[in-house]
């Protein structure tokens, strides 16, 4: 309930937590990430940048139900809300109002161009790591699962997320950086230099799981 998850949040930020000490610890500790410095995964908990900070974030839907949790230490700030059915964009709006509330603002970057070589090896179709391969599953998860980056005029990387599109610019040889400078994405290639898949943030109702992709060739595409 509501009440639970308050009693959650109130122990989780305090540094005289009554949650187990090793469980408190690993919660907040990166047990992965995709490269040093990127946004990584505690135990049950995902890293993203909120309101400048960094938080610890986890969200769900079981039966019509949708859940958002956001835990920021940094600043003693969380918030969960709990829904039954309504659209998943509301976890974005609670977000941004979230972020609002505790004086925060989203960043406008301005974004460096993709160099030659990145804007003919990046942009294709990906497929989520967690789709079915096989089964009748396989083929409507090629339409619910897989994406398609786009290259733009201004040589930046489009990528629709959480119902709006957003755009990347180079931040390193293999990485991209959001224009709200909140998120990255990390490519990686074979021993020819052929990307092979993507480390890229999978959003859900506020969420942003860094997830692996898949880099399928244009053919196997659900187009």
């Amino acid at each position: 309930t509501p009440a639970d998850m308050g009693r959650f949040i109130s122990a989780f930020l305090r540094a005289d937590s009554a949650l187990p000490t090793e469980a408190w610890r690993l919660m907040r500790t990166v047990s992965w990430s995709a490269a040093p410095g990127a946004q990584g995964i505690t135990l049950a908990l995902h890293q993203q940048r909120v309101a400048g900070s960094t938080a610890l974030v986890h969200a769900g839907s079981s039966s019509g139900y949708k859940s958002l949790l956001v835990l920021i230490p940094e600043l003693n700030a969380g918030v969960f809300a709990v829904t039954t059915g309504g659209s998943g964009q509301f976890g974005y709006d609670l977000l941004r109002a979230f972020q609002e509330a505790i004086g925060g603002t989203e960043q406008s970057l301005v974004l460096d161009p993709l160099g030659a070589d990145q804007q003919e090896a990046f942009p294709g179709i990906y497929l989520l790591g967690r789709s079915a391969r096989a089964t009748y599953e396989r083929f409507p998860g090629l339409f619910l699962f897989s994406e398609e980056l786009h290259l733009t005029d201004g040589g930046l990387l489009a990528r629709r997320e959480g119902g709006r599109w957003r755009n990347y610019g180079r931040k390193g040889p293999d990485a991209l950086v959001r224009d709200d400078g909140q998120a990255s994405i990390y490519f990686e290639r074979d021993r020819t230099g052929s990307v092979l898949g993507m480390t890229a943030p999978d959003p859900f109702f506020g969420l942003e799981f860094p997830a692996s992709y898949e880099r399928l060739p244009r053919w196997l595409g659900p187009g």
